[in-house]
């Protein structure tokens, strides 16, 4: 199984979301696995038909009285008991700086490595992937071993492409166990920029 945390805004699915599934989508086709993904709090049933759309089988629906807003540290002890249960053989999230600091979380809980903004990935054994340094300037190519490989995938490092055919998506509520340590850091207040402006992270150019 390959397991994909998905970012939404307000029911909606990010952009660097569906980057990352459409990857893990081919990647699960190449390994012959299902495709599940995470989605924190109440907005699985809203996500439902765009996630199948990208061959997501699976969803689990983590419901937690304090998971309300963004808590890195949570997050990760979710989908870590998400993956006692799974037993996953790839975790996958958005090379966005939630996406990387949640699963930078998931690798120090597991002990497991990961690779932070891949931008091709080739199954085995060790998964060979090829991934962004220094602000996209440099490509490296390495192995990552491990019982679990974390990824995650670069920012614009491929067009959101949707399964050639849907899946049949079920959804798996999900009720983790959370400690006050696991909530040390956490959103509790939201100021919304200016919108209509692009990010230096989400430029495709920058003079």
């Amino acid at each position: 199984m390959i397991i994909g945390l998905v970012e939404h805004e307000q029911g909606k699915l990010n952009e660097r979301t569906a980057e990352m599934l459409t990857l893990g989508w081919k990647l699960a086709a190449q390994m012959g696995a299902p495709l599940a993904a995470v989605v924190m709090g109440q907005a699985a049933p809203e996500l439902a038909e765009r996630l199948a759309a990208f061959g997501v089988s699976t969803v689990y629906a983590v419901k937690h009285e304090r998971l309300s807003s963004y808590a890195p540290e949570a997050w990760a002890r979710c989908v870590e008991q998400i993956m006692v249960a799974a037993k996953p053989a790839t975790v996958m999230a958005a090379g966005s700086e939630r996406g990387n600091e949640v699963m930078a979380y998931l690798g120090a809980l597991t002990g497991l490595p990961m690779a932070a903004n891949c931008t091709e990935v080739q199954p085995g054994e060790s998964f060979f992937v090829t991934r962004q340094c220094w602000g996209g300037t440099l490509r490296e190519e390495a192995r990552i071993h491990g019982s679990v490989k974390l990824l995650t995938v670069a920012p614009l490092a491929l067009a959101a492409e949707e399964a050639p055919s849907p899946a049949a998506l079920s959804v798996s509520e999900f009720a983790p166990t959370l400690t006050d340590k696991d909530l040390r850091v956490r959103v509790v207040e939201r100021i919304e920029s200016a919108s209509g402006r692009v990010t230096l992270a989400e430029a495709r150019v920058v003079v």
